[in-house]
């Protein structure tokens, strides 16, 4: 069994995750697929494919929060993202999905984010190493990173046969928060391996690849836009402006003059507003003011007509609430 863990709130995570399955389906196609979604809106043509899918309307967030920033010095400008734990959600879709899994007989199961590269599971292995695995060996994991004592959520292997469900029953919310503020979701997913388990797992790198970028700034990889540019965000202005949403972009291979983009079914054309020799690496333009935006479609870039429109979406109250700069 291959379980998909999923959010996917945005047209291109849904493409992802229909790529993914079909990329599965050629690698083990003796092998059934399921995927575990906390977003509603996914369309039955996205998880087309699989065998079983779960919507859980349970989306727990820890209360944490964890905040960076960038400073694009072209722009004058610091942008700042906000974002709320949901490692909790991630760690609750693998309890429920292997409980569920348990249910009707699956003894073993890869776990995959929605969000891997179909390509890169061309290498993957996994199952054959599961079969040399110590008979008292409960999974297979990665490293996360350089984080310490890190699991990676994104690809590994449990043997559910040899995990009493009890361990899964006992992955509470108050359990995941006891761990602190100090801990990320893939130390509290070790934390809880090692508990219960001690040594019992095997390490190997998956080198699987995330289509997405882990820093959301940054296009995803097979992005028709990076002939463009590297980074293309949306945000919220504070200071003299507060509540003026604008669009930026920086490492441009060449200087944007304009963009021509679609929001709620009427064309703006957006000029460049930063001047000089900055104007030629980087592209910020105000968005019309007194509308909601959840959705933007560039349709065009400079004098480029683009053949098919690129939808920037997701933007939800939550998203512009968190996203947002200030002139430095």
């Amino acid at each position: 069994m291959i379980a998909i863990l999923s959010y996917c709130n945005t047209i291109q995570k849904k493409q992802n995750l229909r790529d993914l399955i079909k990329n599965i389906k050629k690698k083990f196609p003796d092998d059934k697929i399921l995927v575990y979604s906390h977003y509603e809106g996914v369309e039955p043509e996205y998880y087309h494919g699989s065998d079983f899918y779960i919507f859980d309307k349970n989306n727990i967030k820890s209360g944490k929060r964890f905040a960076d920033w960038i400073h694009i010095l072209p722009q004058k400008k610091k942008f700042y993202r906000w974002g709320e734990d949901w490692g909790f959600a991630v760690i609750e879709m693998i309890k429920r999905s292997s409980l569920f899994l348990n249910s009707i007989g699956y003894e073993e199961c890869l776990f995959l984010n929605y969000d891997i590269d179909g390509s890169s599971i061309d290498d993957l292995r996994i199952f054959d190493i599961a079969r040399n695995m110590d008979n008292d060996e409960i999974g297979i994991f990665s490293t996360w990173g350089n984080s310490p004592n890190s699991f990676n959520l994104t690809s590994f292997y449990l043997k559910l046969s040899k995990i009493d469900i009890d361990f899964f029953k006992g992955i509470t919310l108050d359990r995941y928060k006891a761990y602190g503020n100090e801990l990320i979701p893939e130390q509290i997913f070790y934390s809880m391996i090692t508990e219960s388990f001690g040594n019992r797992f095997k390490i190997h790198q998956f080198n699987t690849r995330s289509v997405q970028s882990n820093a959301s700034r940054v296009l995803p990889d097979n992005s028709s836009l990076k002939k463009y540019f590297g980074t293309i965000l949306p945000s919220r202005a504070t200071g003299p402006t507060p509540n003026q949403f604008g669009l930026a972009a920086w490492t441009t291979t060449s200087e944007i003059d304009r963009m021509v983009v679609e929001i709620n079914k009427k064309e703006y054309t957006l000029q460049n507003l930063i001047e000089g020799e900055d104007k030629k690496i980087s592209f910020y333009a105000n968005l019309p003011n007194d509308i909601e935006i959840n959705k933007i479609w560039i349709k065009q870039i400079g004098d480029e007509v683009l053949k098919k429109s690129y939808i920037i979406d997701g933007m939800d109250e939550e998203y512009w609430k968190n996203n947002y700069h200030e002139e430095i």
